[in-house]
């Protein structure tokens, strides 16, 4: 009789496949980005993560198999290699910052002790508070945090 995996070890089974295709698709886009959109994209990257508990989000997990900083960094990187390709005009910091900033809630989603049974109606606006709390953010930013965050609730 095979033993049968639990769901824990099967995530962290997929997990490190989920890297590498993260990492070989973004080496594969900096190689399509110029490297000023890429030195651009890092610094202020660099930036909100020094002026934010954005890195604290690493704790948190996010669609199963990724961390929710993880996942943050890569909406930001897809959504400049898109603006990029289709050669749709951005302010670049605001559509980072944005991104960044999308999943911006904190806590772990998966702990219901808190009372966080409606996350995937709520977490917009909490990551709205919080990046407001932590940051001067434009209208465009703003609009961003809460756009990005319900399109979840779609897919």
């Amino acid at each position: 009789m095979a033993a049968t995996l639990s769901p824990v070890y099967e995530e962290n089974q997929e997990f490190p496949r989920f890297s590498a295709f993260i990492v070989a698709h973004i080496l594969l886009l900096s190689a399509i980005l110029p490297s000023s959109n890429e030195e651009g994209f890092i610094k202020i990257v660099d930036e909100v993560i020094r002026e934010s508990r954005l890195k604290e989000t690493e704790a948190y997990i996010q669609h199963g198999i990724t961390s929710v900083y993880r996942h943050s960094i890569a909406v930001a990187y897809y959504s400049c290699w898109l603006a990029e390709r289709f050669h749709i005009r951005v302010e670049k910091k605001e559509l980072i910052r944005g991104a960044l900033l999308h999943d911006y809630f904190l806590y772990d989603w998966h702990d219901k002790s808190e009372g966080r049974h409606f996350h995937g109606f709520t977490h917009p606006g909490c990551a709205l508070r919080n990046a407001s709390r932590d940051f001067h953010l434009t209208h465009r930013e703003k609009d961003i945090i809460r756009t990005v965050s319900y399109t979840h609730l779609r897919a």
